[in-house]
C-alpha cells in the first residue's frame, strides 16, 4: 500500500505544473458562471434573442404601415374586415370553404 502512495506523489511531484495547468484550465474552462462553456451558451442565447427581436421589429413595422393604412383609408378597412374575419354586409350571403380557413391561419 504505501508503495502505491509513493508512485502516486513521486508522480505528483514530477509532474505537478501539468496537473497544476490542467485543473486551472478544467476550473476556468467549465466551472461556475463566468466559464468558457457558460459564456459560449449565453451567446448562443444571445443570438437566439436577437433574432426574436428582429423578429418582432418586422412584425412590428408591418403592422404599423397596415395600421396607417387603415387610418387613412375606411374602405380598406372594411376590405380587411371581410378578407380576414369574413364579415359580411347586411344584404350578402357569405361562403367560407375550409381551404380560406387554413391558409389564413397559416399566413397568421
Amino acid at each position: 500500500m504505501s508503495q502505491k502512495l509513493q508512485n502516486i506523489w513521486s508522480f505528483i511531484c514530477r509532474h505537478k505544473y501539468i496537473i497544476t495547468s490542467l485543473f486551472f484550465v478544467a476550473t476556468i474552462g467549465f466551472m461556475g458562471d463566468g466559464s468558457v462553456l457558460q459564456r459560449v451558451l449565453n451567446q448562443w442565447k444571445l443570438v437566439k434573442l436577437q433574432n426574436e427581436i428582429n423578429n418582432y421589429q418586422s412584425q412590428f413595422n408591418r403592422d404599423s404601415r397596415e395600421l396607417n393604412i387603415l387610418n387613412r383609408n375606411p374602405k380598406m378597412l372594411e376590405k380587411i374586415a371581410r378578407e380576414k374575419y369574413f364579415m359580411k354586409d347586411s344584404l350578402e350571403d357569405i361562403y367560407v370553404f375550409e381551404d380560406d380557413i387554413k391558409q389564413q391561419d397559416n399566413k397568421n
